[in-house]
């Protein structure tokens, strides 16, 4: 099977916290069918003076949870059926860093996952992330 050069960004969190299960699932089928050699995993960044910020501010839009991005993450690396992938969810916003090749390092990548998520209190995981840029 031929290496793919197909790098694929992927947003947790980008269809908003009620739609993290439709996100993750969504995503993971686009990334099954494209089949990237690198998928490259963040979570949802909001800049100040956005639309998506005023949508925040008016209540019309719910960015996720701490808790409720890292079980998109896990949602979404648990429907991924790739060979030769390196998954790399390891930017600076992501609470649980990430780097693996899938399939073969898929079963430590949902561990180290479940280890981070374990890490947090209740209370943090209830905690939205916010991260506004300047």
């Amino acid at each position: 099977m031929p290496f793919s050069m197909n790098m694929m960004n992927m947003i947790g969190g980008a269809a908003g916290a009620e739609r993290i299960h439709e996100n993750a699932l969504a995503s993971a089928s686009l990334c099954n069918e494209v089949k990237p050699g690198l998928i490259y995993f963040m979570g949802l960044q909001v800049s100040r003076g956005t639309e998506l910020e005023r949508r925040i501010q008016a209540g019309e839009f719910r960015k996720s949870s701490l808790g409720e991005f890292l079980q998109e993450e896990m949602e979404f690396l648990q429907h991924l059926d790739l060979e030769n992938c390196t998954y790399y969810a390891a930017h600076m916003l992501n609470p649980v860093q990430l780097v693996g090749h899938l399939p073969n390092d898929k079963e430590r990548l949902m561990q180290e996952l479940r280890d981070g998520i374990s890490q947090y209190s209740s209370q943090e995981l209830l905690k939205y992330q916010l991260n506004l840029l300047a």
